[in-house]
Order: structure tokens, then C-alpha cells, then sequence
């Protein structure tokens, strides 16, 4: 670009706050300007075909500002003016913003001046540009405040916070911010803004959530901004305060209060006991407790949802139940004087059947005499009393009577029974207490009768009589036992397959055994017999059985041992299917209603096993001798099977060991057949395959993996691969020798061998 030269022509220009600003928002030509000011800040040329683009103001508080310088090229466009060095001049009332700055026009014809030291510009601040080293000067700036106040910003407040901050960016020094909450409109804090345009505001007191904070600014001109505002939000890790408690009386059966807003309430009852509760939105609560005694302390507390406990409020039962009717002693025809009792130092009002009216203090006993006027049968007497809160409580009347009343006589008493009968007066009320409740029933026929629950053995049951506004005095009856005392049962033999244990007790009661944490009942009839169900036991479980009375008193235990079940002939008897020398199992079958079957071996008991669908197999790999040694089965041993030491001699199955082993038979087998199969004596617990004379695998009724044992002695090998000498795995091929054995288990030859076709 060809730019044009130049013209150094000058005038002063003052750096007074009269000084105008030259650069305009859109391009124009710089005109110099006339000195309105004897201090000079720098000098402006005469017109020149250069334009400078800038900020049109700059406000209190920025810390730097951008101008834009053009030039005409060949064709008289404007275009940027790169590379062209300029120099920043600044004045200050206060004091300088930075010494003589020289900054580069970029591509784009721009240049930025930044303040150094975080400073800021005040009102009535001057800056200006000149290009360096000429006495050309492009613009000057005097920094003005708006007309008017922007609020402040806020910074965020949480209800554990002791500090307000924030900041605000038209700073001048003597400007302040002042505070105060939407509930509150008294300004409550004012604080000076530091220089760097910030304020912060040092609490006396933490803020609940929900506070609305307000804050606004008043420059040193006195003009003042709107308020910003900020809500409180709640602290992680702030606990809720204390809440504020509503009065709470004898009477009441919710608690109030107020406290933080979505807490959780928790209120402790003087006997330890917790209810719990939530404030709402508003952190309002109310919570339903029961009534509690004058003096007793209430306490609250609130958690929040992060867990904070707050601190405890407590508020103390005040009284506002009024005193009951008070007790008022009968008044008779002629008697001038008026007892009774009700609460300590209560006020006591008086009311004579003519209107007359009487008050009378209560003695510390709750007692009360006064004398009155003597009084015609019939009449009626009210008194009622206030107790020293000043709670009025229920009226209470007497009938002035003519004549005294006999107690009234109260018939025996048990406790077996649900009703009490005696005599007293026709048309007369009688109360009946036991343990401590009142029932009541009116005299008919000389006779009355109340329905109570059964009452303990040694209660006493008090009764007296009321009419015509006369009470007799009192009668007593002591409660006596009346239940039947248990005795101790009689059991029937029980078995394993039983699901009764029958017997025999006293009649009336109930027969009761526990098994296993569960009890079991039935009542024992007329004849003196019971039968209760319970499950199956084993043998050997020993069970006791009690009587228990109507009371429930418990009688002696008896007790009785299960034995295993002999079934009947008509079931069937045990058969043993042939043992042969060091067999592992003795097998066979039983009656379908058999329990346990036992192994016998020459007269030495070995074993119990569990029949199962009439079949059963008992381990007799080892046995026991007589002198207790492990020993195996040989030749002529004698093998019986039976149901216990009770079995009758014609229920128990005997056999004896036969002197040959019964060796496997093998089916013929064809080369690379996947099976091998053939039968061996009922009862065989194991089986070896061997091809060729290397050991394949073993068979076992249970070890089913590579083939097993039936119960009904046939038995498969799995054999579409076996190993060779060598451990390779092949197919059987003609003229491979197959060889079945018991195994290394049972000694001597067991085995047969074919070989494959």
C-alpha cells in the first residue's frame, strides 16, 4: 500500500476534564483541536488522511481500551493501517494509569491499551494516542460515568457463609454498597468498594436458606442503583437452627413449630420415645404425639437432607386439662357439713339447691370441708372445681339423702370367671371395681350381675351401692383359684412313621409338647384320652408332653423315645438280595411303609439305613467284628437285615456270604463300539474296564460320568475312545481284549474278559 506522508502540523490540546473525546463510533478525519486548558497533554494535527476507529467511551473501572486506525490507499479507499507504532498518553486526578505505552497497529489496523498492575480507570481519568515519535495526536478520552448506576452482581451465598461479596465495575473511590434482606427493609450494612471495584461484607450472623439478599450501590454524586438480589441456598454442610416451638399443653396432641424447610423432625418424648416428622416448603411442621403430663420437657430437633443435625429446642408441658368432677362424700337430711377431695389447692364452687353460691380453697391432699345449710331430701348440690392454672374442670352433683345404705354383699369369687353376682338394694346402682375398672349394674330383685375379665388369684374386688344420692359403704371379696391342678400324662409307645402321639391326662385340660421351637396342642375329652398331630420324628427323639390348666399353669413332663417302625407281616417282609465276599453294599427290598432297615453281620449290629420306596442299600464295603475291628465280608459270614432290637425273629431276613464271586458278564462287543455293556449280581457298588491291559475307568451306581450301574445289576461303559499303552486315545479295533473286574477294592480274580469281533 503507498501511503501518503504525514503533515506535521500541531495545536495544543489540555488535559483537562473539560477535553472532549475526538474518536467517533464510524471513520472520520481527525481535526485538531484548540486548547481549552493551560496544561497540555499532547498535540493534534490539521487534517490528515488518516481515521481512527475506537471506543466512543470508556467507563469507571476497564482496565483497557481498543482503537482502530485506517488510511487511503491509491483509490481513496479506507483500509487498515498495519504497523503503525502509536503511544498511549495518560493523566490522572488521582494519579498516573501508566506511563507512556507504545503499542502496534496489527493487521487489522487494531491496537488494545492495557492498564498494567490490575489498575482501573477512575471518572475523569484522560488518555489519549499520538503516533510515536510525531507530534501527531489521534484521539483523546476523558472517562465519564453513565448517567446512570448499574446494580452490583452478587456472589453466590450459601447459610454458612459470614461473608457477602461481590463487585462492581463503575468504581470511583467514595462510591459504597449497602444491604439489606427482603424481609427487612432496613438498610442494616453499609461498606466502602475497595479500588479494585470488589466489596465484601462481614456477617454478624449466618443467613437461613431462602433469605433474600439485596444489595445496591450509591456513587459518591449520591445517585443510587436498583438492588440486585440473591437467594440464600443451604449449606452441605450447615446444620439446621434450632426450631421455634408453639406452646404445648397437657391437652395437646400435635406439636408445631417452624424451622428449616424440608427437614426432617425429629421429637423426643420425655420417655425416650421418637416421633418423627417434616417441616413443609415453608418449614412449618406438625407432629402427632400423645398427650403428655404437666412439667414434662418436649425436645425437636431438625436434620437436614445432608445429614446435619441441628440444635435441640425443647418447650415444657404447661397444664390446661381442668381437674376432674370432684369426689363429693353423701350428704344426708340435717347435716350441715360438705366434704370431698380434688386436685391440690384447687378452687372449689359450691352451688345450693336455692342459688346460693360458695368458694372454699382445697388443701394440699386435695380435700375440702365447709359448712352449709341443712338440706330437704332430693336435694341436689354442685360442685365444681378450678385448679390453680385456671382450668375449670367437670361438674360434679350430690343428692342429699335420706337415709344411710347398707354395703352391698358380693357373692364368691374365682378366677375362672367373667361375671360377679351378689345382693343389695332394689333400684340401687352398684359399682363392682376390679383391678382398678369400674363396671356397673342396677339392683333388680334384690340381685346384680357385671361382666369382667378373669381376675388373678388373690385380687380383691370391691363393690358398693348409690341411691337417692346415698353410697354405702364398701364391701370386699378376695379372688380364689379355682382352676383344676395338672397332673402328669400317660404316653403311648411312639414310632417313626406316626404322625399322633396319643395318651391319656386329666379332662378338661390340654396336652402340649414342643418340637424343634413349635408347639403342638390338643384338648384331652371326657375320657381322659389325647391325640395331637405333629410331623414325623426320628427315631431315638425323645418328646415330652405336659398337661396345662385353665390358667395355664403347666403340669410334670412325661416323656417318651421314638423307635423305628416294625411294619406288619401283611406288609411284606425284608428280602436280601445274595452277598458274595468283600462285596460294598447290601442291598435288597422292604415294606413300602418300612422306616429304617439295620444291618446285621454275624450278630454284630453295623448299620441303620433309610427305606426308600421299598428298597434299600446298606455300605458294607467294611464291617465290624466282635472285638471292633474293620474287617470285609467273607465266604460264610452271616448277613441278616431287620428293623431294630424289637423285630420280631420271623420279620428279620437273614443270608449268608457265598464262597464264589459271582464274576461280570460282557456282552459282545463289536469294534469301535461306543458302549461295552453287561449285568453283575444286584448290589455291585463297583466296576473297572481295562482293554488291552491298560485301566480305562471305574462305574459306580452314583459315578454315572463314563457309563454306571442299574439296580438291576446291568451296567455301560462309555468306550468310543480308550487309551493305549502309549496314552493315546483310540477306537477299539478287532482283536482288542476287553477286561471287567470289581476293581482293586475286592481281592482275587473278579474278572472276565472277551475280546472284540
Amino acid at each position: 500500500m503507498n501511503k501518503k506522508k504525514l503533515v506535521n502540523k500541531v495545536m495544543v490540546v489540555a488535559a483537562a476534564s473539560a477535553i472532549t473525546l475526538t474518536s467517533l463510533a464510524g471513520p472520520v478525519n481527525v481535526f485538531a483541536q484548540e486548547a481549552v486548558a493551560s496544561s497540555p497533554l499532547f498535540t493534534l494535527t490539521s487534517p490528515i488522511d488518516v481515521q481512527l476507529v475506537g471506543q466512543t467511551t470508556i467507563r469507571p473501572g476497564a482496565s483497557s481500551y481498543t482503537v482502530n486506525v485506517r488510511t487511503q490507499n491509491d483509490n481513496g479507499d479506507w483500509v487498515p493501517y498495519a504497523g503503525l507504532e502509536l503511544l498511549a498518553i495518560s493523566s490522572s486526578s488521582e494519579s498516573w494509569k501508566h506511563d507512556d505505552q507504545a503499542v502496534v497497529t496489527d493487521a487489522n489496523g487494531n491496537a488494545t491499551v492495557q492498564l498494567p498492575n490490575g489498575q482501573v480507570f477512575a471518572n475523569n481519568d484522560t488518555t489519549g494516542i499520538v503516533v510515536n515519535n510525531t507530534n501527531l495526536g489521534l484521539a483523546s478520552y476523558i472517562v465519564q460515568r453513565d448517567s446512570s448506576v448499574s446494580p452490583p452482581t452478587i456472589m453466590p451465598i450459601t447459610s454458612s457463609d459470614t461473608k457477602v461479596t461481590g463487585w462492581w465495575g463503575g468504581y470511583e473511590m467514595g462510591d459504597r454498597v449497602e444491604m439489606r434482606t427482603m424481609d427487612d427493609p432496613t438498610i442494616r450494612y453499609a461498606n466502602v468498594i475497595t479500588k479494585g471495584g470488589s466489596y465484601t461484607y462481614n456477617l454478624t450472623s449466618t443467613f437461613a436458606p431462602g433469605t433474600v439478599v439485596m444489595v445496591r450501590v450509591r456513587d459518591i454524586y449520591g445517585k443510587y442503583s436498583e438492588f440486585n438480589t440473591r437467594i440464600v441456598t443451604k449449606s452441605e454442610t450447615a446444620a439446621p437452627f434450632a426450631p421455634t416451638l408453639n406452646p404445648l399443653t397437657n391437652m395437646d396432641t400435635v406439636i408445631t413449630g417452624n424451622g428449616e424447610a424440608d427437614a426432617d423432625v425429629k421429637v423426643t418424648l420425655p420417655n425416650g420415645f421418637n416421633v418423627t416428622g417434616r417441616t413443609d416448603g415453608s418449614g412449618a411442621f406438625s407432629v402427632t404425639i400423645p398427650k403428655q403430663k404437666e412439667g414434662d420437657k418436649v425436645q425437636v430437633t431438625l436434620t437436614d437432607d445432608f445429614g446435619n443435625v441441628g440444635a435441640t429446642a425443647e418447650v415444657t408441658v404447661t397444664d390446661a386439662m381442668g381437674p376432674v368432677a370432684p369426689i363429693v362424700n353423701p350428704v344426708l337430711v340435717g347435716e350441715t357439713t360438705l366434704t370431698g377431695k380434688t386436685e391440690a389447692n384447687a378452687t372449689v364452687e359450691i352451688t345450693l339447691p336455692d342459688g346460693a353460691y360458695k368458694t372454699i380453697t382445697a388443701e394440699a391432699d386435695g380435700s375440702f370441708t365447709t359448712s352449709i345449710p341443712a338440706q330437704e331430701a332430693g336435694a341436689i348440690i354442685k360442685v365444681v372445681a378450678t385448679d390453680v392454672n385456671g382450668n375449670k374442670g367437670a361438674e360434679a352433683t350430690v343428692v342429699v339423702g335420706d337415709s344411710a345404705l347398707e354395703a352391698p354383699v358380693l357373692n364368691n369369687i374365682t378366677n375362672l370367671d367373667t361375671t360377679i353376682t351378689g345382693k343389695g338394694a332394689d333400684g340401687a346402682t352398684v359399682t363392682v371395681t376390679a383391678n382398678g375398672v369400674d363396671y356397673t349394674a342396677t339392683v333388680a330383685n334384690g340381685v346384680f350381675s357385671v361382666t369382667v375379665p378373669k381376675q388373678t388369684a388373690g385380687t380383691t374386688v370391691t363393690a358398693t351401692q348409690t341411691k337417692n344420692g346415698v353410697t354405702s359403704e364398701m364391701a370386699s371379696k378376695v379372688v380364689t383359684d379355682g382352676s383344676t391342678a395338672p397332673g402328669k400324662v400317660t404316653l403311648d409307645p411312639m414310632d417313626n412313621h406316626k404322625t399322633a402321639l396319643t395318651g391319656k391326662g386329666t379332662p378338661g385340660l390340654t396336652a402340649e409338647t414342643t418340637i424343634a421351637g413349635k408347639t403342638y396342642t390338643a384338648k384331652i375329652d371326657a375320657s381322659g384320652h389325647f391325640s395331637i398331630t405333629i410331623p414325623k420324628q426320628k427315631a431315638d427323639t425323645i418328646i415330652s408332653v405336659h398337661e396345662v390348666n385353665e390358667t395355664g399353669v403347666k403340669g410334670t413332663d412325661t416323656k417318651v423315645k421314638v423307635y423305628n417302625h416294625i411294619p406288619s407281616l401283611t406288609s411284606g417282609k425284608i428280602v436280601v438280595n445274595d452277598v458274595y465276599p468283600e462285596q460294598q453294599a447290601i442291598t435288597g427290598t422292604a415294606p413300602a411303609d418300612a422306616e429304617l432297615v439295620r444291618l446285621v453281620v454275624n450278630g454284630v449290629a453295623q448299620r441303620n439305613v433309610q427305606v426308600v420306596d421299598g428298597e434299600f442299600s446298606i455300605y458294607s464295603r467294611f464291617v465290624t467284628d466282635s472285638t471292633g475291628k474293620s474287617v470285609r465280608l467273607k465266604a460264610g459270614d452271616v448277613v441278616e437285615v431287620d428293623y431294630g432290637n424289637k423285630t420280631p425273629a420271623n420279620q428279620v431276613a437273614k443270608t449268608i456270604v457265598i464262597k464264589e464271586i459271582v464274576k461280570p458278564t460282557i456282552n459282545a462287543t463289536a469294534a469301535k463300539a461306543e458302549h461295552i455293556t453287561g449285568s453283575v449280581p444286584v448290589g455291585t457298588q463297583t466296576l473297572r474296564l481295562i482293554v488291552n491291559g491298560v485301566a480305562q475307568r471305574v462305574i459306580t451306581p452314583t459315578i454315572t460320568t463314563g457309563g454306571g450301574i442299574n439296580a438291576d445289576g446291568t451296567f455301560s461303559f462309555y468306550s468310543r475312545f480308550v487309551k493305549d499303552a502309549q496314552g493315546n486315545s483310540v477306537r477299539l479295533q478287532a482283536g482288542d481284549v476287553i477286561t471287567i473286574d470289581y476293581g482293586v477294592q475286592v481281592s482275587g480274580d473278579t474278572a472276565s474278559s472277551i475280546t472284540v469281533k
